[in-house]
């Protein structure tokens, strides 16, 4: 089956029209969920016995996005304590800890990459405080260490200006722009299996054949999904990820941001909805 430009809409109508209550009854199991989940130090990442029982940055905030608009007054309180008790535990130079246990109040900083991210997304939208979000970008500039615009971490805004803080808000508003073009320039993949494009800001020299001591370059082959385009997860020292993060591709489209290459958003969207193909056991060709 090839698939046409409305394929993906007519499927969606199609289910829509089949099971008109099924989006309210999923509504509501997703409310039961978040009240499970709710602790007098926040949103836990989970209601369940023998879950996560922390308040997580990434996970409490990725529920806010959509949480802060319920009128249940038990969920957005917990969602504001998420908000205090992450913040709360920020470090000294800005850091937003990964998660915080409920049971010892101890928070983690382990897996810091996008926690003070997120935190910053959920402030702005439930809770602007700017002085603690200024700490998290400032932290976050930090990471910049090859001033390449873009963060280095291990593996594994209106409130400003309603604040009279334009010129801050004008400075933050300028290097997301930046950071937006290096993601679009180093980490979308063409369709074409080049690698080269991905790994060559690790270069010490501008010759993409011989490194400053005369040796070839390595460059890494393209092992799975060559022929698609999509962003690539993450980018190392002469390495890049290469599976297709589905949350991640729409988060980028939810953030209303163009996303910079004509055909990028195209693709994506149909690549999502290829995935969900293949998930219930459809046939497809692109």
């Amino acid at each position: 089956m090839r698939l046409d430009p409305d394929a993906s809409a007519v499927l969606c109508a199609d289910q829509a029209e089949a099971a008109p209550s099924s989006a309210e009854a999923q509504r509501k199991q997703a409310v039961a969920a978040l009240r499970r989940c709710c602790h007098p130090l926040g949103l836990k990442a989970s209601g369940a016995r023998g879950g996560h029982d922390q308040v997580w940055a990434r996970d409490s905030m990725i529920a806010l996005l959509g949480a802060c608009l319920l009128d249940d007054e038990p969920i957005r309180a917990a969602l504001r304590t998420s908000l205090r008790t992450l913040g709360g535990n920020q470090a000294p130079t800005g850091a937003i800890p990964n998660n915080v246990d409920i049971s010892t109040g101890k928070p983690n900083f382990r897996a810091y990459a996008d926690a003070g991210l997120w935190f910053v997304i959920g402030a702005c939208a439930l809770e602007p405080d700017l002085e603690r979000i200024e700490r998290v970008l400032d932290w976050y500039e930090c990471q910049d260490v090859d001033q390449s615009g873009l963060l280095s971490m291990q593996e594994a805004a209106e409130a400003a200006r309603l604040a009279g803080r334009d010129e801050l808000a004008s400075r933050w508003f300028g290097r997301a722009g930046l950071v937006r073009t290096m993601i679009n320039r180093l980490m979308w993949h063409c369709g074409d299996g080049d690698m080269h494009r991905h790994v060559c800001h690790s270069f010490s020299t501008d010759s993409h054949v011989r490194d400053a001591l005369g040796r070839k370059r390595w460059i890494p082959a393209k092992r799975i999904l060559a022929g698609k385009r999509y962003y690539l997860p993450y980018l190392s020292f002469r390495e890049a990820g290469e599976w297709f993060d589905v949350l991640g591709h729409l988060l980028a489209v939810l953030s209303g941001e163009p996303m910079g290459v004509p055909d990028q958003a195209w693709s994506a969207g149909m690549f999502i909805y290829a995935v969900e193909c293949v998930r219930r056991g459809q046939v497809l060709f692109l």
